[in-house]
This record gives C-alpha cells, sequence and structure tokens, in this order.
C-alpha cells in the first residue's frame, strides 16, 4: 500500500531554486528511490547521486506529465508483481493520463487520490515524512555554511546533502507510524479527530 507525494521547496539563495522531490512510502515500511526535478533544461553537472534517485530537468523544477509517467514506470519495477497494490497519491490530474490509467490495470495497481485540501490529514508522507526530512535538510545545509563560511550550496552538491536527511527519516519505523497516524493503513476511521 505505497504513497506518493510531491515536495515542492525553495532554498535560499540569491534568487531561490525550486526543487521537486516525488517521495514513495510503502505500509511495509520500504520506499523506492526519490525522483528529484531540478530547475533547468539543459543536462549539466548535478553531482553524486547516493541515494539512487531518478534525476531529471524541467523548466520550471516541477513534476509533469512526462516525467511522471517515467517515475510511474521506475514503481511499477520497483513493487512486486505478485500482489494487489494500491497507490495512494495527491490529486494533481494533470499527471494521470489514459496511458497511466492504462498501466495501473495492466499491473494490478489500483489508484486512489486524496481530496484536495486533505492530504495533511491523509497523506502518509505529510504527516511523518516530510517535516523530519526538511528539518533534516536545513541541519545538513547548515552544517555545510558552517564549516565553509560563504559557501553556496549548488546542484552538484543538492543530492549529497540530502541523501543524510533522507536515510535518517525513510526507516521503517518513521514509515509505519506515518501510515498509522492517519489511519490510512491499519485502517483506523477514529485516527482523525472529527
Amino acid at each position: 500500500m505505497p504513497s506518493v507525494a510531491y515536495v515542492y521547496k525553495q532554498n535560499s539563495g540569491d534568487k531561490g531554486v525550486t526543487t521537486t522531490l516525488l517521495c514513495c512510502i510503502c505500509a511495509s515500511g520500504m520506499s523506492i528511490p526519490t525522483l528529484v526535478i531540478f530547475k533547468g533544461v539543459r543536462k549539466n553537472m548535478i553531482g553524486r547521486n547516493p541515494m539512487c534517485s531518478l534525476v531529471h530537468l524541467s523548466p520550471k523544477g516541477w513534476i509533469n506529465a512526462i516525467l511522471f509517467a517515467e517515475w510511474f514506470q521506475h514503481f511499477i519495477e520497483c513493487i512486486s508483481s505478485h500482489r494487489l497494490v494500491v497507490l495512494f497519491m495527491d490529486s494533481h490530474v494533470s499527471d494521470i493520463t489514459p496511458k497511466i490509467l492504462s498501466k495501473t490495470s495492466d499491473n494490478g495497481i489500483h489508484l486512489v487520490t486524496f481530496p484536495s485540501h486533505m492530504t495533511h490529514l491523509l497523506q502518509p508522507l505529510d504527516i511523518g515524512v516530510y517535516r523530519p526530512l526538511k528539518e533534516g535538510w536545513r541541519k545538513e545545509v547548515a552544517k555545510i555554511l558552517t564549516e565553509h563560511p560563504g559557501a553556496k550550496p549548488d546542484l552538484c552538491d543538492f543530492n549529497g546533502l540530502l541523501a543524510s536527511a533522507y536515510h535518517g527519516v525513510f526507516q521503517s519505523a518513521t514509515v509505519w507510524n506515518s501510515f498509522a497516524k492517519t489511519g490510512v493503513f491499519r485502517f483506523n476511521r477514529d485516527a482523525i479527530s472529527r
């Protein structure tokens, strides 16, 4: 029972740079490599990739239907084909094309989108993963800035800085608790106060 969500983050810098993360966690405690989307149109040095994440560029640094389709194929390759899969995700309708819907059917994947303005209550990534991930990211950037005054981390540094925060947060216990807090799995209608 995986859950996927997008993170849009404006980093500190002269003008700020938009970087999107598409993360996916599973109620079993596992996760699949993140899709990292940098703002840009030319392939340039993106740096080392210790998380084995997919790394792409888009003009605004946002997800689009083409990048989502590539990530979705990666998702299919990462999951077991011998079981039913329910994929919960934010409701970015523009990413869900007829081709994606066909692939869900062909691969035994049931797609469930969260209602608008409800992800802060229902999305396991929003509930228990993104806040500590952002805190870990800030600590890693602060550490670099303290150790190297005047340094300005760039795209070449991004994956290396994110990896430490990512591995500290994407632990089985954190993922399980994120699903439990939402009541999505194990289903618990009382998990969210009314």
